[in-house]
């Protein structure tokens, strides 16, 4: 067989042959070969378990700059499962039909947008363990809410 047909069999399921009568597997099947990674809701919500229990190790737990940080970062991961199944739902491309019928295939905007969200996912979280390795809970020992906030200015401006 020629591989675009094997590829072609193999997507479609038809990867069993009948060989004397009897039905050998050519291979796995496109689900059992495809491990889906461990980023559902059950991971989310462990990593942000592991995250809270940091702040708690080190008094945080009701630190208004942790909270709030928290709870954007928990909209940004809701965000970007929304549009994840946005993407699955429309697919890669979608038409979008103009004046006299005319249809034009574009890249789905929610693709574009899902980056945005999950860069900024990723520089919140960054923040977020920023505020928990810089507080130690001790105000003389700069561990203040201002020793934090100068911190992660002057991290912002060398950045940018």
């Amino acid at each position: 067989l020629k591989k675009s047909s094997t590829r072609a069999r193999v997507f479609f399921g038809l990867n069993k042959a009948k060989i004397g009568g009897a039905k050998q597997d050519r291979g796995r099947s496109p689900k059992s070969s495809r491990k889906e990674p461990e980023v559902g809701k059950t991971y989310q919500k462990k990593q942000i378990k592991e995250i809270v229990e940091r702040a708690k190790e080190k008094g945080l737990e009701g630190n208004f700059f942790f909270v709030t940080t928290l709870k954007r970062y928990q909209v940004q991961l809701q965000t970007l499962d929304d549009l994840e199944k946005e993407i699955k739902a429309a697919g890669a491309v979608v038409e979008k039909e103009y004046v006299k019928g005319r249809k034009n295939v574009y890249a789905n905007p929610a693709i574009g947008e899902y980056n945005k969200t999950a860069t900024a996912a990723n520089n919140t979280v960054q923040t977020l363990i920023k505020i928990i390795d810089s507080f130690n809970g001790d105000e003389d020992q700069g561990g203040s809410i201002a020793e934090i906030m100068r911190s992660l200015m002057a991290e912002d401006e060398e950045d940018g």
